[in-house]
């Protein structure tokens, strides 16, 4: 066995449990599970309102600006539209928090009171794709002087290599690269972030689940670790959090759905 086959050797008990791991946090299936909550819960008191309405606000979106209006749906429309569209799973939630308490004085009377709690249920949910941790390579080494004093050390910022190698140069390069913070999305998790730009966004990252990526990997992998651990106990947490929250949703719209099924 060669050198490079023997470290990743030595490296993979921590590797597969990274991997194994990254699995148990995938957050993207629970957000769609709690948009289907959200979207299923409030369907059921649907139509909202009987004539249509132009509630004369703005939704702000990832990346536009519509106005919201209420009839048989929410809607969001357009400057030049007459209704616009109806919003969907991915948008209701955000909707609902930013101005779900406007939306329920102006829906039917006999489902104020539902749509009111309906409203207060998912203010108190909690997102999963927002879910992210950071860990500081930068570590307090703290140790005990011979003095007999305790003394703390922040050890220096961890500097990892970057490779590459290409049949238009004529030797491999190395390249130093500073990383004193490293963070995790669990909306991706198979992706280390390295650095971000001023506005947060991922600047440089690794694959965790990417051979070509392992010699980057290397000097920081026990923080890598301990990230994925962190991110474990923060997804368990979310999860424990909005499933009672969910339960309750389903619980007050109960009566408004066995009645349509009676009719």
């Amino acid at each position: 066995m060669g050198v490079i086959a023997r470290q990743i050797q030595m490296m993979k008990p921590q590797l597969d449990y990274i991997l194994e791991t990254s699995k148990k946090i995938d957050t993207s299936t629970n957000q769609g599970a709690l948009e289907a909550v959200v979207d299923r819960t409030f369907d059921v008191l649907k139509p909202f309102r009987h004539e249509f309405k132009d509630l004369r606000v703005e939704f702000d979106g990832r990346s536009y600006r519509d106005r919201l209006c209420l009839g048989t749906n929410i809607n969001l429309k357009g400057r030049h539209d007459k209704y616009g569209r109806s919003i969907n799973k991915a948008e209701l939630i955000g909707v609902i928090k930013q101005h779900g308490r406007l939306i329920q004085t102006e829906v039917r009377t006999p489902i104020k009171d539902d749509f009111l709690r309906l409203v207060e249920l998912t203010e108190q949910l909690i997102p999963y794709d927002n879910i992210e941790v950071e860990r500081n390579t930068q570590q307090a080494e703290v140790r005990l002087s011979p003095s007999g004093n305790w003394v703390c050390k922040t050890k220096p910022t961890t500097i990892i290599q970057k490779v590459s190698m290409s049949p238009y140069e004529k030797e491999v390069e190395f390249e130093p690269f500073f990383v004193p913070t490293i963070w995790l999305r669990t909306a991706d998790p198979d992706k280390i972030i390295l650095s971000k730009t001023k506005d947060g966004r991922t600047a440089e990252s690794i694959d965790v689940d990417a051979v070509y990526y392992l010699h980057m990997m290397e000097d920081i992998l026990p923080e890598i670790v301990e990230l994925y651990k962190e991110a474990e106990v923060v997804v368990g947490q979310v999860q424990r959090h909005n499933e009672p929250i969910m339960t309750q949703m389903e619980n007050v719209v109960m009566p408004w759905r066995i009645a349509k099924e009676l009719k």
